[in-house]
């Protein structure tokens, strides 16, 4: 590795530790200030569908972009500025309609950037994927101390889980303008694509089935992202739960991540697909059947099999189902189906659930609906196996 290319990995490890600086406060706790401005579960749950309703469109017309002009790195610190402006427009939100218009900004500008940043981090390590997720795991690291400092220092949850997002994502469009702007690397994404490859891509061999195993466990998983704050808080814990709890999560996804490579080879990633929504019926099931601290946390760890196992074998299995022409066209198609359409849904079914069912309820409800994404993997992917899992998938 050269020492340009070291420069250019730290800068970029850089821009997902000031990324995930944001989303380690507004992930758990946004719910909870949304409800806070006198909104109900259910108001609460459609504006949480507005970014997976703009992860449809927003990152292909973005990516698109930043192909056009050959400049990742300036597109990403006007996605960065954007989304900025978005977070300090929804801070002094007092109303639903205000506040959906704030999020509206805020998702035009963010569900792209974790995409470009991606693209940039493997272009720059020059097809080492295998790399990845040690420049990734900055981020992992900035989500875990942001959350859990949140949780301990914040004396409730008011307007600073929009206020804090703003500031560092302001200083991210900075870092990006400053570094990643100015050098940009040479090469460009992947191309766009026309409604004939759409068709020839949705016509691989077992690809809708994945599709629709990857949209219903994220449905499944709504309620966890969506109502976790709200059921802490109904139970009349201390918010720093929330924090505890997404904190053991994501630093068993970063496990996960950081040893794929020296374990996931020996296993079908269909195999490890129906693992997962296996361990997350577990998951679900725990969380609705106590409400004792320990087991909110300490079923947390399960997150590794929830996301990190789900997210990486998904990945895989559509590395191996589709054509070799179209696997970045079909990567993104998997985050439509599955953060797009499985968030609407997801997001808005759970708000409206919660306000009937209660928080126990419905994460045994959410458990029982993991039978599901199993079902639908089962029979549509065991017919056609994909390959072992390799690392290079994860690209």
């Amino acid at each position: 590795m050269t020492g340009q290319q070291a420069g250019q990995l730290r800068t970029l490890g850089g821009a997902y530790f000031l990324l995930f600086l944001a989303v380690g406060v507004t992930l758990p706790f946004l719910p909870a200030f949304l409800h806070g401005l006198g909104l109900t579960p259910t108001q609460v749950g459609w504006l949480l569908a507005v970014n997976p309703t703009f992860t449809l469109f927003a990152p292909p017309w973005w990516g698109a972009l930043a192909d056009r002009w050959g400049r990742p790195g300036l597109v990403s610190a006007v996605l960065f500025g954007g989304a900025s402006v978005g977070w300090a427009l929804l801070a002094f939100a007092s109303t639903v309609w205000s506040a959906a218009a704030a999020l509206a900004v805020i998702a035009t500008f963010s569900t792209p950037l974790t995409s470009v940043l991606d693209s940039v981090t493997l272009r720059a390590l020059g097809g080492d994927a295998a790399g990845y997720p040690r420049v990734r795991s900055l981020g992992s690291l900035a989500f875990v101390l942001s959350s859990v400092g949140f949780g301990v220092l914040a004396t409730g949850v008011d307007r600073s889980v929009a206020l804090w997002p703003a500031l560092c994502q302001a200083a991210a469009a900075l870092w990006c303008g400053l570094t990643l702007a100015r050098n940009e690397p040479r090469g460009t994404t992947s191309g766009n694509v026309s409604g004939t490859d759409w068709g020839e891509l949705l016509r691989a061999p077992g690809l809708v089935w994945l599709l629709a195993a990857t949209a219903l466990h994220w449905i499944a998983c709504a309620p966890y992202h969506g109502t976790l704050a709200l059921h802490v808080q109904a139970l009349g814990l201390d918010t720093v739960l929330v924090s505890a709890a997404v904190s053991v999560g994501v630093l068993a996804e970063l496990a996960i991540f950081l040893t794929w490579t020296k374990w996931a080879s020996r296993f079908r990633t269909s195999s490890l697909l129906l693992v997962s929504f296996g361990a997350s019926a577990v998951r679900w099931g725990l969380m609705g059947l106590s409400s004792h601290p320990a087991v909110l946390v300490g079923s947390s760890v399960l997150h590794g099999l929830t996301f990190g196992v789900f997210y990486g074998a998904a990945v895989a299995e559509v590395g191996a189902r589709s054509p070799p022409t179209r696997r970045a066209s079909a990567q993104a198609l998997l985050a439509a189906a599955t953060f797009g359409v499985g968030g609407i849904v997801g997001f808005s079914a759970s708000g409206w659930a919660y306000q009937r069912l209660g928080g126990s309820t419905l994460f045994l409800v959410a458990a029982a609906l993991e039978a599901l994404p199993f079902a639908v993997a089962f029979v549509g992917l065991r017919r056609r196996p994909a390959p072992p899992a390799h690392p290079a998938v994860l690209t």
